[in-house]
C-alpha cells in the first residue's frame, strides 16, 4: 500500500482534482472528497462525498452532504484559528462550524475505502489541524493511517516494502504548511504540489502516479 500527499493553496481546486481523479479510475476509487459551495464568489459551505455511494462519476456532486457552513455573522479572522468543543452537536473551529454526525459519517467512509479490498484508490478528502491539533473530525482514518505507514522507512517511496508493487493507493489532501509534518510521520509517503501550472494536467499525473504502483 502506498500512500500520496496531495498538497495545495487554498482556492486551487484540491477536491475538484480528487472529483476527476476519481472519474479517472472509475470504480477502482472510494473515500471522500468534499467540494465546497460559493455564495457570490465567496466559499460558503463545505460538502461531503462518499465515492462509494456517488457512482462512478462524482462530478454531478448530487450525493453530497453537509459537512460545514461559514459561521452565522462571520466577518474575518485575525490571529491564530480558534475551536470551540461545547457545543454536542457542532465543532467550531476557525470561520467553520462543522457537524459532528458528518464528520463521524466522513471519517467512516474513509476508513471503509483503505480498508476495501475492491479498492484500488482510497480518497481522504481533507486532513488538517482539526485532525493533527485536536483530536476531531477523521479521527480513526488518522489513526489507520498512522498505523499503516507509521513505521514506514525512508526509502520505500510510497508502493510498498523495498519499492514493490503496491494493492492499493491512499491520496491525502492537505495544506502545504502541514505537507512536511506528515511527510516526516508517514515516512516513504509521496508528495504532489498542486500549482497554477499543474492544475489542468494534476489528475492524469495523479492517475497515472497511481496506476505505476498498483
Amino acid at each position: 500500500m502506498g500512500i500520496i500527499l496531495f498538497s495545495g493553496d487554498r482556492g486551487l481546486g484540491k477536491s475538484s482534482v480528487l472529483v476527476e481523479l476519481a472519474a479517472i479510475l472509475g470504480h477502482k476509487a472510494r473515500g471522500v472528497v468534499c467540494p465546497g459551495l460559493y455564495t457570490e464568489g465567496r466559499k460558503s459551505a463545505v460538502c461531503w462525498l462518499d465515492l462509494a455511494r456517488a457512482g462512478h462519476d462524482a462530478a454531478g456532486h448530487s450525493e453530497a452532504k453537509a459537512l460545514a457552513r461559514e459561521l452565522p455573522g462571520y466577518t474575518g479572522m485575525t490571529g491564530q484559528a480558534r475551536i470551540d468543543l461545547r457545543d454536542e452537536k457542532l465543532v467550531r473551529y476557525g470561520k467553520w462550524e462543522f457537524s459532528r454526525e458528518a464528520l463521524a459519517c466522513a471519517d467512516e467512509a474513509c476508513l471503509r475505502a483503505i480498508e476495501d479490498p475492491s479498492a484500488r484508490l482510497a480518497i481522504v478528502d481533507e486532513l488538517g489541524p482539526l485532525e493533527l491539533s485536536y483530536g476531531q473530525g477523521y479521527v480513526r482514518t488518522l489513526q489507520r493511517l498512522d498505523e499503516l505507514f507509521g513505521a514506514r522507512p525512508a526509502a520505500t517511496h510510497g508502493p510498498g516494502d523495498g519499492g514493490g508493487r503496491a494493492n492499493k493507493a491512499v491520496i491525502v489532501a492537505l495544506r502545504p504548511d502541514l505537507a512536511p509534518l506528515l511527510a516526516e510521520r508517514w515516512r516513504g509517503s509521496y508528495l504532489f504540489e498542486l500549482s497554477k501550472d499543474n492544475r489542468a494536467g494534476a489528475a492524469a499525473a495523479l492517475a497515472a502516479r497511481i496506476s505505476s504502483w498498483l
